[in-house]
């Protein structure tokens, strides 16, 4: 995986991009995912692409593959189904939080959701192995910095407000629902940490 980040406007999405082509000239299949809203590396391509998948891989040229990884919808197919989950987990219980009452727009909020859910979609695409290599074209420096940074500080936070021991007596106790929370918040950290 090689990350390519600088100051906005610094030419990164186009320096990613002509990487990619020499890999993929060179016989390498290469991915070259984009996390930055500007959504400029179409752009650095002349040509129409050949196909898109399912998650929104495009065919560039022979070897090369691109994606631009829309945060905010990967937010809201994610929070959605967060909220079906909870739902669920919660049904025929009046106390507690009423997950369709937030939108997903209201997470956006929280620093660092949306940058997360793209790395982790990166993570997922590239468990695949179906490229050689993978480049990431990141946001401007202080935002990449920032989000190379997250995993740290989000389990640092989460063992600091609910350490591992306390989930886990949690998590083997009677309350079937404090269980399904535990178990979804070591999910959670597990892609976090992906």
């Amino acid at each position: 995986m090689l990350l390519f980040l600088g100051k906005g406007g610094a030419g990164k999405t186009t320096l990613a991009a002509a990487s990619g082509l020499r890999l993929a000239q060179a016989g390498e299949r290469v991915l070259i995912a984009s996390v930055d809203q500007a959504h400029s590396l179409a752009d650095a391509f002349a040509g129409d692409a050949e196909a898109v998948d399912p998650s929104g891989v495009r065919s560039i040229a022979p070897g090369l593959d691109i994606v631009e990884i829309d945060t905010l919808t990967l937010l809201e197919a994610r929070y959605r189904g967060l909220g079906s989950l909870m739902a669920v987990a919660s049904a025929g219980h009046e106390h507690g939080v009423s997950f369709g009452a937030i939108e997903p727009e209201e997470l956006l909020g929280l620093p660092g959701v949306e940058e997360l859910l793209g790395m982790h979609e990166i993570c997922c695409l590239a468990d695949e192995n179906r490229w050689d290599t993978v480049i990431v074209d990141l946001p401007a420096s202080a935002d990449a910095l920032r989000t190379l940074q997250l995993p740290d500080t989000v389990a640092a936070y989460v063992e600091r407000i609910w350490p591992l021991h306390a989930r886990m007596v949690a998590g083997t106790g009677s309350d079937v629902r404090l269980t399904f929370v535990v178990a979804m918040i070591e999910r959670i950290l597990a892609q976090v940490d992906s």
